[in-house]
């Protein structure tokens, strides 16, 4: 009872090498499976991808991240009905929206994009009535219109709130706009997140999630921190030439870095 027979024992032809890291991820023994996913792909003969950057994991920003969904979700009707967040390019603006937007999809929460909403705003009054079903819009600030998009950004916002206020209910509407520089002064219907780059202190464990468990002296982490300033993707940018140029290398399922290098002559150029 609960063994699983192999598909040659269907008459499905697979290779061999196959079937035998297929089948050693089946096994009811715990201690006879593989014991990580890297290993499970080594099975397969992957080893020179093997933990190679594929995105990871979102690090770096929870505060910032449950702060703006803990804004988005409140049901204070004076809630901001606009969220800036701030910060120079490669903060990590891109990469938090991303997740705000997967944290809040997951809870049934939709969105569109500015373009998405210009076009829907003189028969999208059902999105804002109060009380509605929360709906986001994602303001990008890119281009030769980026002042009269946040102008009208700002506008929507504004209408928005004071609906909600003058109701005593909140409103189904939020903007997020991602830009480099503050608004100055804050309307009562925004609030301002800024992205600071990261401390020195938090970079192991952002290339912890980033590509992996990793094992970097600290020297290396200091003058990765002095090379990116602390910028999340300037820091991913150095981690995947790092590992181009071998500086950095995968053994025994860790990232190690190759000691035959000089730390403080240490140059990235793709940074």
């Amino acid at each position: 009872e609960g063994w699983v027979p192999s598909p040659g024992a269907h008459g499905v032809k697979v290779p061999a090498d196959l079937e035998r890291v297929v089948m050693r991820a089946l096994e009811r023994e715990a201690p006879l499976r593989q014991g990580s996913a890297d290993e499970f792909m080594e099975g397969f003969g992957v080893e020179d991808r093997v933990g190679v950057i594929l995105g990871g994991k979102f690090m770096g920003r929870s505060a910032i991240l449950d702060r703006v969904l803990n804004i988005a979700s409140s049901q204070d009707p004076r809630r901001a009905s606009l969220i800036q967040i701030v910060g120079p390019p490669g903060s990590g603006k891109g990469a938090l929206l991303r997740e705000i937007i997967h944290q809040l999809s997951k809870r049934g929460v939709g969105y569109s994009t500015w373009e998405e909403w210009e076009v829907r705003r003189g028969s999208a009054s059902r999105l804002v009535e109060l009380g509605h079903p929360l709906h986001v819009v994602l303001v990008g600030l890119n281009g030769a219109q980026e002042q009269d998009r946040q102008e009208a950004c700002v506008r929507d916002a504004r209408v928005v709130w004071a609906n909600a206020v003058e109701a005593g209910v909140a409103s189904g509407l939020v903007f997020l706009l991602a830009s480099t520089e503050g608004r100055g002064a804050a309307d009562p219907c925004e609030v301002m997140v800024k992205l600071e780059p990261l401390p020195v202190d938090q970079i192991s464990a952002f290339l912890d999630g980033t590509i992996g468990r990793a094992t970097i002296p600290q020297p290396l982490i200091s003058r990765i921190h002095a090379i990116t300033g602390g910028l999340p993707e300037s820091v991913a940018t150095a981690t995947r030439s790092l590992i181009a140029m071998g500086i950095l290398a995968r053994r025994d399922s860790c990232w190690q870095f190759n000691e035959t290098t000089e730390i403080r002559s240490l140059t990235i150029p793709e940074v």
